[in-house]
């Protein structure tokens, strides 16, 4: 169960035999080259898992095949078996107090902030049913995307930074000139009241460029719709960040 083939490698790996000691020093070689002392390893049937603190961020990380150096291919964790470094216990141990007090004051702020934005949801999706229409079935928004993508491992993703709610829909139909007619209500997306083609992606596929919808149709149907203020909870989550809410040119900010 602990052995694997690294097939770019061409070498096949025991994962239950340890490589590392304890307070040795390694690195990453290829998404970043910061070095790593190993402070703790534990086991299983799968094999060894290393414990690592990142020497520059304080940072905890865990590896499960770390490689020689000398035998470098692709991405990964890589000792010196020619010449081995190591720290000192006691240094060791020091740097495991940082960083575990790092990492309680990351998951402190965390919750803080996970508290916040609970907080602005509720006062949010209050102030949204209040203004939600009786006859709506969908609503119309805009949103700012932030990209997130990594191109050196392939990775794209974006999230919403900002989300502007420009009017609301009677229907569940993508029509493009009513969208148009709303983009008026906000200063940033006024130019798209005039038709431009070039706005407008009409087909609906998952994997599109970031950016390449400026506004678009939220209907109902794309989230669970039991009562008008289940809704008016739900049409937060997406976006947990700064919210603008433009109805009628009456801005107000939240977040």
């Amino acid at each position: 169960m602990s052995r694997i083939f690294l097939l770019g490698a061409n070498k096949e790996i025991d994962r239950a035999e340890q490589v590392v000691e304890i307070n040795q020093v390694i690195q990453m070689e290829g998404y970043s080259y910061h070095s790593y002392v190993v402070y703790d390893t534990t086991k299983n049937q799968w094999g060894i898992t290393y414990k690592l603190i990142n020497l520059m961020t304080k940072d905890f990380h865990t590896a499960d095949i770390i490689r020689p150096l000398k035998e470098k291919f692709g991405i990964g964790f890589y000792y010196d078996s020619d010449n081995p470094q190591f720290m000192d216990s006691f240094e060791v141990a020091i740097l495991l107090q940082e960083a575990q007090a790092k990492a309680n004051e990351e998951a402190d702020e965390k919750e803080k902030e996970r508290i916040r934005l609970e907080e602005v949801k509720a006062i949010g999706s209050k102030r949204f049913a209040e203004i939600l229409p009786e006859n709506a079935q969908a609503v119309i928004v805009a949103r700012l995307k932030q990209n997130e993508s990594d191109s050196q491992s392939d990775y794209f993703a974006s999230r919403t930074t900002r989300t502007v709610i420009l009017g609301f829909s009677t229907h569940k139909r993508d029509i493009f000139s009513e969208m148009r007619k709303h983009a008026s209500n906000f200063e940033e997306t006024a130019y798209l009241a005039e038709y431009n083609a070039d706005y407008e992606h009409r087909e609906k596929y998952s994997m599109m460029a970031i950016g390449a919808f400026w506004f678009f149709n939220l209907p109902l149907r794309l989230m669970p719709f039991v009562e008008r203020d289940q809704f008016a909870v739900e049409i937060f989550l997406p976006s947990q960040w700064k919210i603008n809410i433009s109805n009628n040119r009456d801005s107000r900010q939240f977040g």
